[in-house]
């Protein structure tokens, strides 16, 4: 699938970070992951002591010991189903930056790509992740934003906002921030950190 225009020109191309940094919640998450593993294997073990002393049918140990697996699904998802899944779509999006949109391709299931027009772009928010990575989100302000905008009422009108690109767990590349300093330079926008609503500096990430 063509990405890009003719008369496109390519400013610079990357995916989200597909690298898993270990916190104090994924500690806690894997934690209660091996709780409930251990447990479910006890369970299993005390099926099978309790089938060899007892006459309990062969078809109702088997039904038993399918509900206990079941019961693993969860624990194997804290432990690793999450992050498998993580990887997987993290490495099947790509992004792109020219020097006339903003293009977010995803290749899971049917090819899709989203995109937005630099000139459409009036707000950017950005969160500085656990991981290390941030996240940008590109917004199209509309006629909901200007009908409640300084009257108390804000965050109605930015809910309905028309449009919103989103560009997942990036890592702190300094040509990346350079594009992104310039895109904010050239519309006069402010760059809002989502997590106190203050206004930052795109170049100040780099050292955060």
């Amino acid at each position: 699938m063509k990405i890009l225009m003719r008369d496109e020109k390519l400013l610079w191309k990357g995916c989200p970070k597909t690298f898993v940094l270990f916190n104090e919640i994924e500690w806690f998450l894997n934690a209660v992951g091996i709780v409930m593993i251990i447990i479910n294997m006890y369970g299993i073990k005390v099926l099978f002591d309790f089938y060899n002393i007892s006459e309990i049918n062969k078809n109702e140990l088997v039904v038993d010991i399918f509900y206990i697996c079941l019961f693993c699904i969860v624990p194997y998802y804290q432990l690793i189903g999450r992050h498998q899944l993580a990887y997987i779509v993290r490495k099947n999006i790509t992004y792109f930056i020219t020097d006339k949109r903003l293009i977010e391709s995803i290749k899971i299931g049917k090819n899709r790509v989203f995109f937005m027009n630099l000139n459409e772009v009036e707000n950017i928010v950005i969160q500085c992740n656990s991981d290390g990575t941030f996240t940008v989100y590109f917004k199209k302000l509309d006629f909901f934003n200007d009908l409640y905008k300084g009257t108390g009422f804000d965050s109605i009108g930015e809910s309905f906002s028309g449009k919103i690109l989103t560009f997942f767990n990036l890592g702190k590349e300094t040509e990346l921030m350079a594009i992104l300093d310039k895109i904010v330079m050239e519309r006069k926008i402010n760059v809002i950190e989502r997590s106190t609503g203050k206004i930052i500096k795109i170049k100040k990430l780099l050292h955060s």
